[in-house]
This record gives C-alpha cells, structure tokens and sequence, in this order.
C-alpha cells in the first residue's frame, strides 16, 4: 500500500513509529518567524497609533476654534471668545473654550467647556 506525502513526513525512519511533537530545531524556526514578524508589525501598529492620536486632537483644537469663531462673529453674550490649550504635566492636555466682557485675555475669563 502506498502512503501519501504527508504521512511519509510524520514517520520516523528509524523505527517507523509516528512522531509525537516538534522538534527543537523546528521550535526555533518557529519562534524566530514571530519575533521577525513581532519586529516589523510593532512600530508600524504603534505609528498607526500616534497618527490617529494627533488627528483626533487636531480635530478637537479645530473645532474649538470654529466654535469660539462663531460666538465671536455672533457677539454671543457681547464678550470676547477664546480658546486656551492646556498642556498638564500630569493626566491628559485638554482645550478650554473661554469668553471675557472686558478683555480678550484668559485671566479673570469665564471658562465654557
């Protein structure tokens, strides 16, 4: 009777007995093809990261600006808009949307969001 490819290759020659496992060469070659695909898809998933990461805060910056641009072009509450990007040394840096009855300038301003 003959055998198939894949049942010759599971045979020992020895005694032609199945094998039970891989071997240790075999293991090797294993883990070394992880650690190079580790390798090359780490930093472009960490890129992919930060690159989401900076347009979502351009998107929020760019929408507290045209936020405090249409309350100033409508007067909204006859005060001064602005917008004051806070970058905390500790926890998440965040924007602040402010008005002013008398000034333009963030101290004293009352704080929107």
């Amino acid at each position: 009777m003959r055998r198939l490819f894949w049942e010759n290759y599971f045979i020992t020659r020895r005694n032609g007995s199945v094998r039970d496992g891989f071997t240790f060469l075999e293991l090797l070659i294993a883990i070394g093809i992880l650690m190079i695909l580790g390798a090359l898809l780490i930093p472009a998933f960490l890129n992919f990261y930060l690159r989401n990461q900076l347009d979502l805060e351009s998107k929020e910056i760019t929408l507290a600006l045209r936020t405090v641009q249409s309350r100033s072009i409508s007067r909204e509450s006859e005060s001064y808009w602005g917008v004051h990007v806070v970058n905390a040394a500790s926890g998440s840096d965040y924007v602040e949307t402010f008005y002013n009855s008398s000034t333009p300038a963030y101290a004293g301003a009352k704080i929107v969001s």
